[in-house]
């Protein structure tokens, strides 16, 4: 057992995935050994449309702040 936090507390600092993205480097892929599977998963997952969604980042309120 390690010392420190649990993987994914919010004590624990970014991951390796938050950092990378926070340092530019974009997503290597589906490593080849696991892509095969990858795509029989992908092949059953069902279409998932765009979901009808809202946002103004202006808070519209009567509160003057």
């Amino acid at each position: 057992m390690g010392m420190g936090p649990p993987p994914g507390s919010p004590f624990g600092g970014p991951g390796s995935t938050q950092t990378s993205a926070a340092a530019g480097l974009p997503f290597a892929g589906v490593p080849s050994e696991l892509k095969e599977m990858a795509d029989k998963v992908l092949d059953r997952e069902p279409e998932h449309l765009d979901p009808d969604v809202s946002f103004d980042p202006v808070h519209v309120g009567t509160a003057d702040h």
